[in-house]
């Protein structure tokens, strides 16, 4: 066998391997961008189908609210919010620790108005939630 066609076979068989170990990898290892997008978006909606804080009506959702306020529980309150994109009502938790740290949340509830507060209907938990102040 000459040189050339030699080189030709090695270099034809190094191209199927090649081709063979590409279609492997891009068909049957698992790319993990396709799962933790898909995943986090089922914990999203899982999450949010069993959140049941809130109320059926907003004047409810206020008064429940309210009620937390009056509580001390800043736990409690947080909840009502509607959960930023990790489920998660650690931001309104936080930040309502600090008042009562300062002991500012019944001062807090006793000035708020319904009118102060954004409030919109949840479609997957379906109740309403405070969006924000």
């Amino acid at each position: 066998m000459s040189k050339h066609a030699l080189f030709f076979w090695v270099g034809s068989v190094l191209i199927i391997v090649s081709a063979g170990f590409f279609y492997l990898a891009v068909n049957y290892y698992p790319n993990e961008y396709d799962y933790s997008g898909e995943e986090a978006a089922n914990e999203y909606q899982e999450a949010a189908a069993i959140d049941t804080y809130g109320g059926s009506t907003p004047e409810e959702t206020f008064n429940l609210f309210i009620a937390a306020l009056r509580a001390d529980d800043p736990a409690l309150a947080a909840k009502y919010f509607v959960p930023d994109k990790n489920s998660s009502w650690d931001k309104w938790t936080e930040t309502l620790a600090i008042l009562k740290e300062n002991n500012a949340l019944r001062e807090m509830a006793d000035s708020l108005e319904i009118s102060d507060l954004d409030i919109i209907y949840d479609q997957r938990s379906k109740v309403w939630k405070i969006k924000g102040l």
